[in-house]
């Protein structure tokens, strides 16, 4: 028997300490702590990531709302239009007819502007729409003869040179 705990005791030497699961072993805690700290380490690096987007996030929406809605426009209209040629033409607004007094609407500029491609509407205390690709701001035209003059109730006014509101759903 001498011999047989000789040899065991060798090969305790070379393998270590046992690792089966239903042997109480020491190094198991140093495991579980192990793991437990790179979850740890994993969850600090997740939420200082997502915190870093989300306050770029917020940077980048104070840049966009802090950019002069006339130069946004200009800009665009400069920038070399690639894709001009697919996109619709701009509609043009009819000049008023005699017939109609100052501020009636005309049914034809009313279809144009219920045609008008409208992407997107800005509320707040600059309100904008982006028009074919294009910012547009209060006092600025959508289209020759008609000028986007503000918001009210969910819909976009638009006056025409002859005075008239002309109100869209947006």
């Amino acid at each position: 028997m001498s011999r047989i705990a000789e040899a065991l005791a060798k090969a305790k030497e070379r393998a270590g300490p046992t690792t089966a699961p239903f042997l109480a072993n020491s190094a198991a805690p140093d495991a579980a702590s192990q793991l437990a700290r790179a979850r740890r380490h994993q969850r600090f690096w997740v939420t200082l990531l997502s915190l870093a987007a989300v306050g770029a996030g917020v940077l980048i929406w104070q840049r966009l709302d802090d950019v002069p809605v006339s130069s946004a426009t200009h800009a665009s209209a400069s920038a070399p239009a690639a894709h001009s040629s697919a996109s619709a033409p701009e509609p043009v607004a009819p000049p008023p007819s005699e017939r109609l007094a100052p501020g009636e609407p005309d049914p034809a500029t009313a279809r144009i502007v219920l045609a008008l491609p409208i992407s997107a509407v800005q509320t707040g205390e600059r309100p904008r729409l982006i028009l074919q690709g294009r910012l547009v701001g209060i006092g600025e035209p959508v289209a020759p003869g008609l000028i986007f003059t503000g918001l009210r109730n969910q819909h976009v006014l638009i006056t025409d040179a002859n005075g008239a509101v002309y109100e869209r759903k947006y």
